[in-house]
């Protein structure tokens, strides 16, 4: 998003729900801010007026990451460079595939997935993309507890 935003172009971060896109956007905000970089969060939930200066942004702004929901499919981006889809077996492949029609350019794309989908693993087969593989937590992680609580 960095390199998208450097050479002049837009970066999305498109997410399933509200508030996966909240967490992304607060821990990108800190990075953005601190390089000097626009970060403009969007949801269909959000008001008029708020929704309205992200539209503007997005048709002005050449070097700014928006971040959000499925809603981002309303936007018309002046420069997109980088698309990244968080779970895109929720987003499905329509999602990703209109924002992609609203780009002038072909953007680079980063597709994350948990649980890859036929048709994203049939791409690195038969496409230019590339599968990786992440072995390692994020360091500090807290082990995950999964407990039975019966209701008394």
């Amino acid at each position: 998003m960095v390199g998208a935003s450097g050479s002049g172009h837009q970066s999305i971060i498109t997410c399933p729900s509200s508030i996966l896109a909240r967490q992304h956007y607060n821990e990108f905000k800190k990075y953005a801010k601190a390089l000097g970089i626009p970060i403009f969060f969007f949801t269909g939930d959000m008001g008029k007026r708020e929704k309205n200066r992200v539209k503007k942004a997005a048709l002005s702004k050449e070097n700014a990451i928006f971040v959000g929901t499925r809603s981002l499919n309303n936007l018309v981006y002046s420069k997109l460079g980088l698309l990244i889809v968080d779970e895109e077996q929720k987003e499905g492949v329509g999602s990703k595939d209109a924002l992609l029609k609203k780009s002038q350019l072909l953007p680079h794309q980063i597709l994350m997935s948990a649980t890859p989908i036929p048709r994203t693993l049939a791409s690195t087969v038969f496409s230019n993309f590339e599968a990786l593989r992440i072995n390692a937590k994020p360091a500090g992680r807290k082990p995950i507890i999964t407990e039975l609580i019966r209701d008394k």
